[in-house]
């Protein structure tokens, strides 16, 4: 939006109304907006999930379905399946 600032720095009385005066209503070109569409995603069965997230940590089964951990553990808790506790992966030495 224009400063008030910088209103008197314009001579044209008309356009400087034009302006103050506009509205979404009263702009002639739409925006083009892109969105991104995400690729669908074809999640294993559920025996399969289930075996995939007791394998391997979280982070690396999601990166082979091609989700993200936050993803993955979500479909595990609407399917009803158990995961490993935080920490299971951690080399105990």
């Amino acid at each position: 939006m224009m400063d008030r600032h910088y209103r008197d720095t314009i001579d044209d009385e008309e356009t400087i109304a034009e302006f103050w005066n506009l509205t979404p209503a009263k702009l002639r070109a739409q925006p083009q907006v892109d969105l991104e569409i995400k690729p669908r995603v074809d999640w294993p069965d559920r025996a399969k999930l289930k075996k995939l997230v007791w394998e391997k940590p979280l982070v690396h089964a999601a990166r082979e379905i091609g989700v993200s951990d936050v993803a993955l553990r979500k479909r595990c808790i609407k399917l009803g399946i158990a995961l490993p506790k935080q920490g299971h992966w951690i080399a105990r030495g």
